[in-house]
């Protein structure tokens, strides 16, 4: 193996990807006192999928800590591949779910809109994150609990799920102490809905709604027995870590890739005129459908995508491309590096990569809710909210970037100051909004 450069690998994208270019598909580092393998490249994504089940997840311990043992997330072996499955089902998009989306996607605009008139721009992280916040609490609690007073607890469970020490777990003004206190209070809450679905509801009702949370309540595990309710606490908690600390960003990258791609977003707008019925939400049959908005998507998933990085540990020896990965050793798999350095099909905002009947044969390397046995449950969602919120954003919306702020690499990468100037731009319109936009 090869000495890599140090613990900067893992914090420093930009010196992460130069080590990779010269030395890809891998490497070898040191970081906290443990030898990493670096991997990455569009050979990775076959891989994974193929020995996905000799791997481990390797979570650091403040993560764990937040999400709790019992979370499909952080499993492995059969309770994992039970549980994976139970969430799955649960997580299933419907049309209520479209319609909700729906709601809040014009709600936010709107929101964008009135502050940009009254301040000359928004902030567009916060709006992104009471969006998100309110598409994963109604998909996973439904018409059961709008869990609107625990926003400020899951901010702090997912400010504290990333700990180098684990003494910061111990003291007061640390975000992994606040985490872990912030969790009990999200835990006592849930425990209440579940209370509270167990009073209302009967187990042959649950496959008519679209929540999870019944899902679980009245879910079995691998051995047919009820699910505990700590079991539940800790897979709803991942799921609202999961759904909500990824997403946010993505909507936020939504908009900053998409501000001077007026061709696609022209292709966007003739797309959803097909679907367009006065002010009514699309059909998720639909949403599912278009074709334009599902390359765009991708693209900007590929370019952006949140979750940057795998962290596996190899359960077995492991062979990749020639390197030995000894029993193990932790893995950092670098999906973010696979997708920038697969640049077959141009470097920058291109959504034709993912047409098919252009790459026939030559796929992209695109893993940004992993692959294989371990990818995202919930990336469904993320695809169908990404879509509405196109949807009702063109043509009726335009916007320009105003200021960008510092960027943000770790944990996730995003803009978390950026400005956006929105504006509403019907149809007939569009051809000013330089002007408009100019105007505020």
């Amino acid at each position: 193996m090869v000495a890599g450069p140090g613990a900067e690998a893992l914090f420093d994208r930009d010196v992460a990807f130069r080590r990779l270019r010269e030395q890809a598909p891998g490497f070898r580092s040191r970081v906290f006192v443990q030898d990493w393998t670096f991997l990455t490249g569009k050979k990775v994504l076959q891989w994974l999928s193929e020995v996905e089940e000799d791997t481990l997840p390797n979570y650091p311990q403040s993560f764990r800590d937040m999400v709790g043992p019992k979370a499909a997330l952080v499993s492995s072996g059969a309770w994992h591949r039970h549980m994976y499955k139970v969430i799955s089902a649960g997580l299933t998009v419907k049309q209520e779910d479209v319609d909700h989306f729906h709601i809040i996607c014009k709600e936010a605009l709107e929101e964008m809109t009135e502050i940009t008139e009254q301040d000359g721009c928004v902030l567009a992280e916060p709006i992104m994150r009471k969006l998100t916040y309110k598409a994963v609490v109604t998909k996973v609690f439904g018409k059961h609990s709008d869990f609107d007073e625990y926003f400020e607890e899951l901010l702090a469970v997912t400010d504290g799920m990333i700990a180098i020490f684990p003494f910061e777990k111990y003291l007061p003004w640390c975000a992994y102490y606040k985490g872990i206190q912030a969790r009990k209070k999200l835990a006592s809450g849930i425990q209440k809905v579940i209370d509270k679905v167990r009073e209302s509801e009967l187990p042959s009702n649950v496959e008519t709604n679209s929540d999870i949370i019944s899902t679980l309540v009245f879910g079995v595990d691998e051995a047919g027995l009820p699910l505990t309710d700590s079991a539940i606490v800790d897979n709803v908690i991942a799921l609202l870590i999961g759904g909500f600390d990824n997403t946010f960003s993505t909507m936020g990258w939504l908009f900053f890739t998409l501000a001077e791609e007026e061709e696609w977003l022209n292709q966007l707008a003739a797309e959803f005129s097909n679907s367009r019925v006065g002010d009514a939400a699309p059909t998720r049959g639909d949403v599912s459908n278009w074709k334009v908005g599902d390359m765009v998507s991708k693209e900007v998933l590929r370019m952006h995508s949140a979750v940057g990085a795998l962290f596996r540990k190899a359960g077995k020896e492991l062979k990749f491309n020639g390197w030995t990965i000894p029993k193990g050793s932790p893995m950092y798999i670098s999906s973010r590096g696979a997708h920038l350095l697969d640049n077959e099909h141009g470097s920058g905002f291109h959504p034709e990569r993912f047409d098919p009947a252009l790459n026939a044969g030559s796929d992209p390397a695109y893993f940004p809710f992993g692959n294989g046995p371990r990818i995202c449950s919930g990336r469904h969602i993320v695809y169908f909210l990404m879509k509405v919120m196109l949807f009702n954003a063109v043509p009726d919306y335009r916007w320009e970037i105003v200021d960008m702020g510092e960027f943000r690499k770790f944990p996730i990468p995003s803009y978390p100051y950026l400005k956006i100037k929105m504006v509403r731009a019907n149809p007939e319109q569009i051809g000013s909004v330089d002007q408009m936009l100019a105007s505020i």
